[in-house]
């Protein structure tokens, strides 16, 4: 019997969210309405991609067929720059709830060199993000194109 990954998958996003809703009785955090509302947020997009799973799926199907043929590092362009913008706005999600830091208040705590240290890093990772992101893209229209195919052939 074949698991069904994705199953687990969205099993272990609500674990992940419980631990999130219960996690402000174990530390102290700052802004706990935000935060609320960022989980909440959270826990809605969640909610709406099992949902819409299948509309999903096709849409992904087709939307990425067209992207596929601009080739790898028109993709890998916009994939690098979704992962430096996830990977700010996470950091930025971390402080402000975990420290108390504002975006100002970090960029003003922050020396020149610290800013040259935590660009090269967002920089290097969101590279090997933009590589992921295509990688898993291609897995991702790879298994909807063969199971369409030879769910068809039946």
């Amino acid at each position: 019997m074949k698991v069904n990954w994705f199953r687990w998958q969205y099993l272990l996003a609500f674990i992940c969210v419980i631990f999130l809703l219960v996690l402000p009785l174990f530390a102290n955090l700052y802004y706990l309405a935000g935060y609320y509302v960022f989980i909440g947020f959270l826990t809605l997009i969640l909610f709406l991609r099992i949902v819409y799973e299948k509309p999903l799926e096709e849409r992904f199907y087709s939307g990425w067929q067209k992207a596929r043929r601009k080739g790898f590092w028109p993709n890998f362009i916009i994939g690098s720059l979704g992962g430096f913008v996830f990977m700010v706005l996470m950091v930025a999600a971390g402080q402000l709830f975990g420290n108390g830091l504002t975006p100002t208040d970090i960029v003003k705590q922050l020396p020149a060199g610290g800013w040259a240290v935590v660009m090269f890093i967002l920089v290097f990772f969101s590279f090997l993000a933009g590589i992921a992101w295509w990688h898993e893209n291609e897995k991702r229209y790879s298994r909807i194109y063969y199971r369409e195919k030879y769910r068809s052939n039946d």
